[in-house]
C-alpha cells in the first residue's frame, strides 16, 4: 500500500523589530503533517494565546512519519543583518521528541531531548513549556526560512512535538513567558505593584511597640535556578545585581501562595519587591519583620544588603532588619524565596538531580519525598506546597532592648505559672532591664 504525506502551505505569523523576529508555531508556512492547535487550561501563558502540538504513539511512529521525517519551515525576513540567536519555545520537557533545525539551505543541526530548558511554565498537567536556545547565526538581509525536522521519538517512545513560538535575537534575552524584547506585565495588580509603597507612620509619643501591616500588593518576578542542586537547601546570600534590570516583574497579593498565578507555576525561585517609606525622626529603636508564615526558603535583603535566612514551612519567625534600615529615604525590600521543590528527596523520588524533578505537576506532590514536612502528613498541618509569603507579614518598631520571645508553662497540679522570655539587646553596650509581667485575668462571657 502506497502512503500519501500532505504537504500543508499556511500564512506565516511573524512580529519583526530592528532587533528581534517573533514567529508564531502554529502558522508554518510549509508542514507535510498536521498540527493540532490548542490553548490549553492555561492559554494565558502562551503567546497569541495559543500553542502547536503533535502525537504519535510507538505503534504509529512506523507507519506514520516518512523517510524524510516531519517537518515545520517558517519564513521571515531580516532587514538589519547580523547574528541572530536562535531560540524556540517548546514543549514537553524530558520526554519531546529530539529535532533538527536549519536555516535555509545550511547543514542541519540536532537538538536532544534531553537538554534542559529555562522559564518552565505549566500548560496543563503533565504538560509544560519552556525556552530553550538553539543556536546562533549570522543572517544577511532578506528573505529566510528556519525549517524544523523530527524523525526519532523521545525518551518514553513517544514522538512529541510542541511548539509556541520561534524568536530571533540580536543581542541578549531573557525569556520570559511569551513577552516579546521590551515587553513588561502591564496589568492593572502590575502596575499597582509597582507604584505601592507601604508608608510607615510611625508615633514618636508612644512608648509601645508600634506594628505596621506590610500586606497588599507587592512585586514577584521569576529568578530560575540554571542548577537546582548547587547549594540546594542554604538561602541564597547575594543578589543578582545584574539580573535583577533584566527580571520582569508582576504584581502578586501578600498574603499568597505563589503559583496561583499561572505564570508562576514551576517558579521554583522567585524574588518578592516592595518599599518601606521609614520616616527620618526614628532614632534608637529595632526594626523586625514578623513573618506568620512562608515556604520553604527565604533569604532577606535591605537596600541591596544581606540581612538573613530562614528555612521553615509556615511557622512564625523574627528577623531583625535594623543594620539595613535608612530612616528618612525609601527602604526596598527583597526577598529571595526557594520554594517546595527544593526539598524533594531526589534518591527517594528514584532521580538523579533536582532539576530532573522541577516539573512535576503540583497534584501529584502527595506521592512524592521530602526531606522536610512539605506534604501534609496529617489533620492540622499547613500545605507546604504553596510557595512564598504564604501567610500575613508585618513591620514591628519597638526600643533597643525588647522582648523577643515568651514561652509560658503552666502547672496546674502546682498551681504555679511560669514564665520564659528571650530579651534582645541591639546596643552596643551592656543594659540592665527590669521585667514586670502583668497577668490579666478576663471573666468568660455566658
Amino acid at each position: 500500500m502506497k502512503k500519501f504525506f500532505v504537504l500543508f502551505v499556511c500564512f506565516v505569523s511573524f512580529v519583526f523589530s530592528a532587533d528581534y523576529i517573533w514567529i508564531e508555531g502554529e502558522n508554518p508556512s510549509k508542514s507535510n503533517f498536521q498540527l493540532s492547535v490548542w490553548a490549553g487550561n492555561r492559554g494565558v501563558i502562551l503567546s497569541d494565546g495559543k500553542w502547536a502540538t503533535f502525537t504519535l504513539n510507538k505503534e504509529e511512529i512506523a507507519t506514520k512519519v516518512p523517510k524524510e521525517g516531519l517537518f515545520l519551515s517558517y519564513d521571515f525576513s531580516v532587514e538589519k543583518e547580523g547574528e541572530y540567536d536562535i531560540w524556540t519555545r517548546i514543549g514537553y520537557e524530558w520526554v519531546r521528541a529530539p529535532f533538527e533545525w536549519r536555516i535555509d539551505e545550511d547543514e542541519w543541526k540536532e537538538i536532544g531531548y534531553d537538554i534542559q530548558t529555562t522559564n518552565v511554565m505549566e500548560v496543563s498537567t503533565w504538560c509544560e513549556i519552556a525556552w530553550l536556545k538553539i543556536g546562533r547565526v549570522f543572517l544577511k538581509n532578506g528573505n529566510h526560512t528556519i525549517t524544523f525536522k523530527w524523525t526519532k521519538s523521545g525518551r518514553d517512545g513517544r514522538l512529541l512535538i510542541g511548539i509556541d513560538c520561534i524568536a530571533l535575537i540580536k543581542g541578549n534575552f531573557y525569556p520570559e513567558g511569551k513577552l516579546k524584547p521590551g515587553e513588561i506585565y502591564d496589568e492593572e495588580i502590575d502596575k499597582k505593584a509597582r507604584e505601592n509603597i507601604f508608608k510607615i507612620e510611625y508615633k514618636n509619643d508612644l512608648k509601645e511597640r508600634q506594628e505596621f501591616s506590610l500586606n497588599g500588593v507587592w512585586e514577584i518576578a521569576r529568578y530560575d535556578d540554571e542548577d537546582m542542586d548547587s547549594n540546594p537547601y542554604e538561602p541564597e546570600k547575594t543578589l543578582p545585581t545584574e539580573k535583577i534590570s533584566y527580571l520582569k516583574w508582576r504584581g502578586i497579593e501578600v498574603p499568597s501562595d505563589a503559583w496561583k498565578r499561572p505564570d508562576l507555576i514551576f517558579a521554583h525561585r522567585v524574588i518578592y519587591r516592595t518599599k518601606l517609606d521609614i520616616p527620618s525622626d526614628i532614632k534608637n529603636k529595632s526594626f523586625i519583620l514578623h513573618f506568620s508564615g512562608t515556604n520553604w526558603i527565604v533569604s532577606v535583603f535591605l537596600n541591596g544588603k544581606y540581612i538573613g535566612g530562614q528555612r521553615s514551612v509556615l511557622v512564625p519567625w523574627d528577623i531583625n532588619i535594623s543594620d539595613g534600615v535608612i530612616p528618612g529615604k525609601i527602604n526596598e525590600l527583597l526577598l529571595i524565596v526557594k520554594g517546595p521543590y527544593y526539598a524533594f528527596d531526589v534518591k527517594a523520588n528514584n532521580s538523579s538531580d533536582l532539576d530532573r524533578l522541577r516539573n512535576r505537576p503540583k497534584s501529584i506532590l502527595n506521592n512524592c519525598k521530602f526531606i522536610a514536612p512539605i506534604y501534609p502528613s496529617s489533620k492540622g498541618e499547613g500545605d507546604g506546597s504553596q510557595t512564598g509569603i504564604i501567610f500575613p507579614v508585618k513591620l514591628i518598631i519597638t526600643g533597643n532592648t525588647y522582648i523577643s520571645d515568651v514561652f509560658v508553662k503552666t502547672f496546674v497540679k502546682d498551681k504555679k505559672i511560669e514564665i520564659e522570655y528571650e530579651i534582645k539587646n541591639d546596643e552596643k553596650t551592656e543594659k540592665n532591664c527590669e521585667i514586670a509581667p502583668v497577668i490579666i485575668n478576663k471573666k468568660l462571657k455566658k
